[in-house]
């Protein structure tokens, strides 16, 4: 199956190319706007089932280490599912006796950490800048991390001369843990079914809020009560670059933006752009005639076919991101985002034995048949490394 996926991605790649190759020297028609989106349309859908795929082997993986694991490991394995069992138990019927793990708060107790663990991997694989930065875990309120504001400067003296003093200059930017709340419903009917996998579905409600919500901070969070987003230029310390037009932007725009970098970030960067967005840039040319998104890119993915580019680096689509008004968004937005989160952006949680509560709450909506599960997920994230981060505003 993923093999024939990888089949059809890299013939699907190759048919852009040639749109690409009859566009060159000449304006797209409408029918080349339609077999542009038609096949980028498709190109995701192949890509999501990929991923799919890949998830799936990640599990059968996990699953027969578990089965393959010596005679002590296994016991080890089977004193954590007790707490499993009885953590669903708990979920279940709202019977806690014999849970050890977390403190009863509200009604509710601190999930086993094997539990959180298993929340933390759904939610990496779908969120960009969590998957792509650097994560700290603390039992404290929040970490202030080192900022370089200034580098150290050299100069020519002469022998014997006095050397100016020079240092590299440091400030602290504090980085809070913030608390991310939301609740799910199930209804008694299924709670009472022993063959529905409740645990299953209590943590894909969670995985799904928790990576859109963290997502979208991490992109554009104000830092009240949660995360300062990459691109929330007024108080993480990084300066936009203007496009020097309202309202758009150029290929060229697109090069000066990566290039305002230093050449380590440069080289591991990656774009994050909406997906409106990203429908303008497929179509724009540099000032020589060249495409900036390339469909066949200089990597492989998987082992198995080539990524997509944007002017030979990667990028991720996100639906955080501001649309450009390019792609039909509005105002002066900062609709494109360059930088390699794992340098500029750091991600602070709980450890996983406090990192995920749940409360059972059979009372909220019980006049509708449903128990609420109210949950709260303890993370923050902030810019450490502002000269890292390279933002296009669309404003003269």
């Amino acid at each position: 199956m993923k093999k024939e996926l990888f089949e059809k991605r890299n013939k699907l790649l190759n048919d852009y190319k040639t749109l690409q190759d009859e566009t060159k020297t000449r304006d797209w028609t409408n029918e080349d706007e339609t077999r542009s989106a038609n096949m980028l349309d498709e190109l995701e859908t192949i890509d999501k089932a990929i991923e799919r795929e890949e998830r799936f082997e990640k599990i059968e993986v996990r699953t027969n280490d578990a089965i393959n694991r010596p005679a002590v490991e296994d016991r080890k394995h089977e004193d954590v599912s007790d707490v499993r069992k009885q953590y669903r138990q708990y979920l279940r019927t709202g019977e806690s006796r014999g849970l050890s793990e977390g403190t009863n708060s509200a009604g509710g107790f601190t999930a086993p950490a094997d539990l959180a663990r298993d929340l933390l991997t759904i939610v990496i694989e779908q969120s960009d800048v969590r998957k792509y930065s650097t994560t700290v875990e603390t039992s404290l309120a929040s970490i202030p991390f080192p900022r370089k504001n200034a580098g150290p400067s050299a100069s020519w003296v002469a022998e014997g001369g006095t050397v100016s003093s020079s240092q590299s200059a440091y400030s602290n930017v504090s980085v809070a843990i913030n608390k991310l709340a939301f609740f799910t419903q199930i209804s008694q009917e299924l709670l009472q079914d022993s063959l529905f996998d409740m645990e299953a579905q209590i943590l894909n409600d969670i995985a799904i809020e928790c990576s859109r919500a963290e997502e979208a901070a991490f992109i554009a969070g104000s830092g009240t009560n949660q995360p300062v987003g990459l691109i929330t230029v007024a108080s993480n310390g990084v300066s936009a670059t203007k496009s020097g037009t309202n309202g758009s932007f150029t290929a060229d725009n697109l090069i000066a933006l990566m290039y305002s970098l230093k050449a380590p970030y440069i080289e591991t960067g990656r774009f994050f752009i909406n997906r409106q967005t990203f429908s303008a840039i497929v179509k724009m040319k540099t000032s020589g005639g060249n495409y900036v998104f390339s469909p066949l890119g200089f990597g492989v993915l998987g082992g198995q076919g080539f990524a997509p580019t944007i002017l030979n680096r990667p990028f991720s689509l996100t639906p955080d991101m501001p649309v450009s008004v390019l792609g039909g968004g509005t105002g002066t937005p900062y609709s494109v985002l360059y930088t390699d989160p794992k340098v500029s952006y750091r991600i602070v949680q709980k450890p996983t034995s406090q990192l995920l509560s749940i409360v059972r709450d059979p009372y909220t909506a019980a006049n509708t048949g449903n128990m609420t599960f109210w949950a709260s997920w303890r993370v923050g994230g902030g810019v450490v490394m502002p000269e890292a981060v390279a933002v296009l505003q669309e404003s003269v």
